[in-house]
């Protein structure tokens, strides 16, 4: 196992963060060539951190030599790694900033306040906090934002006792009088959006489906009244061979109730609590929502110009 100290309330990435500690780890010897790293599903509940966060620090890695994707053996230190691969220490760093800086004065005028702004405009990455009200959810809308932007984003739970970190906070509409109730100093962080049923769900199930020869997915929820409004929703994707018949209970008691022709669909609030052979059962999916795309559009273009007004005020 590969312990990583991540400080999330650093204005360096995570990602960033994860990068610099492995270099250090595999330059001092903690980490040897040919070492493998943890899977990157494996490494991001490791270090409780977004699956894409993992994805980008492990290819900066390969990118700069450090580390090697092997053919059915993942992701390992690289057998020759880079000239600058042993870590110096002090000795060595300080002649090489005093050159750096030298030569930044005597080429470009520039001081090494300006130097420092420059190197650290060159790594910033505008980071978001995605709120959804579970785990599950946050996540997978936090990937979807990564996907979309240019950002790193923290999948944040309306259930944790702390506020979000000063960060721009994207909300969906269902929870936004919850949001700004809770939270009602950092309102002028807060952007909305809109979420649809995730259109990849009906192949996914009914792939399943076909397979199995089920002709019933049943819904559970916690609530009568959500369970029925999400079953016609979920009734309006699929096709009509597939009936969706709503109940309220428990996933894990549920599925020993299953009927050979018959799946089950849980909704995203019950997901964190499914027990893990539940979830790994073929015949069990939950329910996932994603960002309408005209408001991933609208909310970028909201947070760049947020962003550029920031800048024009630190410069003034």
């Amino acid at each position: 196992m590969i312990d990583l100290r991540l400080d999330r309330s650093a204005p360096m990435p995570l990602y960033h963060q994860i990068v610099q500690a492995l270099r250090w780890k595999i330059g001092t010897g903690a980490l040897r060539p040919g070492e493998p790293l943890p899977p990157i599903r494996e490494a991001a509940e490791l270090w409780k951190v977004n699956y894409h966060t993992v994805r980008r620090a492990y290819h900066e890695l390969a990118s700069q030599g450090w580390v090697e994707s092997v053919q059915g053996s993942g992701t390992q230190v690289s057998a020759a790694l880079p000239a600058d691969a042993v870590v110096g220490g002090d000795d060595e760093v300080g002649p090489w900033v005093d050159q750096m800086l030298a030569a930044a004065k005597a080429r470009f005028g520039l001081s090494a306040e300006g130097l420092a702004a420059l190197v650290r405009e060159r790594g910033r990455v505008l980071r978001v906090v995605m709120v959804e009200c579970n785990d599950h959810q946050s996540t997978f809308l936090a990937q979807q934002l990564e996907q979309a932007w240019p950002v790193e984003a923290i999948p944040w739970s309306l259930h944790r006792d702390q506020a979000p970190p000063q960060l721009p906070i994207i909300g969906t509409y269902f929870h936004h009088s919850e949001m700004k109730a809770m939270w009602p100093e950092r309102i002028g962080d807060m952007h909305f959006v809109t979420l649809h049923l995730d259109p990849a769900l009906k192949e996914r199930v009914e792939t399943v489906a076909r397979r199995r020869g089920a002709h019933v997915l049943r819904l559970v929820e916690r609530d009568p009244a959500t369970a029925q409004q999400m079953a016609a929703s979920v009734s309006g994707l699929l096709s009509p061979w597939l009936q969706v018949r709503p109940l309220v209970g428990d996933p894990d008691e549920v599925v020993g109730t299953l009927a050979p022709d018959e799946l089950l669909l849980v909704a995203p609030r019950l997901w964190d609590g499914v027990r893990p052979e539940t979830r790994a059962d073929e015949r069990v999916f939950d329910v996932r929502y994603v960002v309408v795309p005209d408001d991933l559009r609208r909310v970028w273009r909201s947070l760049g110009r947020a962003t550029a007004h920031a800048g024009q005020r630190s410069g003034e």
